[in-house]
């Protein structure tokens, strides 16, 4: 039995927003995959059928079982609009203006809250024992540079005048065990606020999240001013 999904869910993780999809029938399992080109050319092959599903890849070459890469999780309309927690069954035209309506109507704030322990730090690894590869992050197209972990991320800055936090979209590539790059383009905050700190002569910190709720990932992306 497929499980009904009404409008306004909300998810704690992408692994939840997974977890539904699959509830819904709307998942392929690909297992044996490998990350230099593979992962990457079956993504593109698949987002090109209108409403292909979310595909989840497993026991990924060279890598244990539960290391798994999902992609094309916004490629049917219906995924789109379940993970921006408006009715699944709204298709095309009616999701472009349910969406625009959705924006005019403006954010809801809701305030932080600070916890002592959180999943985030269920696993830790410092120094030497960072080793960027120990995830399967593909090689997604044959002139890539390298192996990028990110555009399916958030990069989160703090503004060092004014203190204020923001969450950006940006492309992320491993060059080495210990060392990744962000990418960003002039003119967004990300890159402003790292220039400040350059001012300064200072290192920007940065923190790069993978795998996050999708509504998170939404945010991080919208170009507001």
């Amino acid at each position: 039995m497929k499980a009904k999904i009404k409008a306004g869910n909300r998810f704690d993780s992408l692994r939840d927003f997974v977890n539904r999809v699959d509830e819904l029938g709307d998942c392929k399992k690909i297992d044996g995959a490998d990350w230099d080109l593979e992962i990457g050319v079956i993504g593109e092959l698949q987002s090109a059928i209108p409403n292909s599903p979310l595909l989840l890849f497993d026991r990924i070459k060279g890598y244990p079982a539960g290391f798994r890469v999902a992609t094309n999780i916004y490629a049917s309309n219906r995924r789109t609009a379940l993970a921006y927690g408006l009715a699944p069954d709204v298709q095309r035209i009616e999701l472009v203006r349910a969406l625009r309506d959705k924006f005019r109507a403006g954010p809801k704030l809701i305030p932080s809250v600070e916890v002592k322990n959180a999943p985030v730090k269920e696993n830790v690894y410092l120094g030497d024992d960072v080793d960027l590869f120990m995830f399967p992050t593909p090689k997604w197209h044959e002139f890539d540079g390298g192996r990028y972990i990110g555009t399916g991320s958030i990069t989160i800055t703090r503004d060092p005048d004014e203190g204020w936090v923001n969450m950006g979209t940006y492309r992320v590539q491993i060059h080495d065990k210990n060392t990744a790059t962000v990418m960003i383009s002039p003119g967004h905050h990300g890159g402003i606020m790292r220039q400040k700190y350059w001012d300064k002569g200072q290192s920007c910190p940065a923190v790069v999240t993978c795998g996050q709720e999708p509504m998170l990932f939404a945010a991080s992306h919208f170009e507001v001013p």
